[in-house]
């Protein structure tokens, strides 16, 4: 029985590095699987800002567009308006605008390919200035929307980078080697654990072997005394 103690507690002595052991090896499979989604995380945020990208640079294109449009519309309905003032100059009459006796040169209205007058209205304008404002707008919401989508890369990859360097060499161990691991420091506990319980039991053993032992010697030296 002693020997079998003396087994048992050689085993016990290695419980604490053990359970080290497991915690340690549990804390690197828990960041290996986190490894593992970061990386389907980071794949996604690409995909998602090269869509993103794209959306923006389209809406910046169309935005470019109308403003060119715009800036063409106004400046043909202040031609336009030039136009009409010049159209009401008189010889030898001052020009309203600069005050000149002469207008060597007055304005005309813009011609279509056509040749007909291009006649633009303060209503046309108006329309282009809106239009151009929710062309803005759709692509400020898209440069937000790739912004936010830039940081969110960022924040991932700096996640990935983290957990890359708290793995250390165990980067390269799969998911289910870790796990092999976790179940083999497992299986050691609860073969120290049973151990405890024989341990319990062989000191209960010992007691009770001790307790007849000297519950013998106490029976013979009474007997040795009854017989004098």
């Amino acid at each position: 029985i002693e020997i079998e103690i003396t087994t048992i507690e050689e085993l016990l002595s290695t419980e604490k590095d053990c359970e080290l052991q497991l915690h340690s090896m549990s804390q690197l499979l828990e960041n290996r699987e986190r490894f593992e989604k970061v990386i389907v995380d980071e794949n996604i945020c690409i995909n998602q800002l090269k869509n993103f990208t794209e959306s923006y640079e389209c809406d910046k294109q169309i935005f470019l567009g109308v403003e060119k449009s715009t800036t063409q519309i106004e400046i043909k309905w202040h031609s336009g308006q030039a136009a009409y003032l010049a159209s009401t100059l008189e010889e030898q009459q001052p020009c309203p605008v600069c005050g000149s006796l002469e207008h060597p040169a007055p304005a005309k209205m813009s011609l279509d390919l056509a040749g007909a007058e291009q006649i633009i209205s303060k209503e046309d304008v108006d329309k282009a200035k809106a239009e151009l404002r929710i062309a803005r707008e759709v692509m400020q919401a898209s440069n937000k929307v790739m912004d936010d989508s830039v940081n969110k890369l960022h924040i991932v990859q700096h996640e990935k980078n983290r957990i890359r360097s708290d793995l250390g060499d165990y980067l390269d161990r799969t998911v289910d080697d870790l796990r092999g691991l976790v179940k083999s420091f497992q299986v050691q506990l609860l073969d120290i654990n049973e151990k405890k319980k024989q341990k319990e039991i062989c000191n209960t053993k010992i007691t009770e072997l001790c307790n007849w032992m000297q519950e013998s010697e106490t029976a013979r030296e009474k007997q040795s005394v009854d017989m004098l």
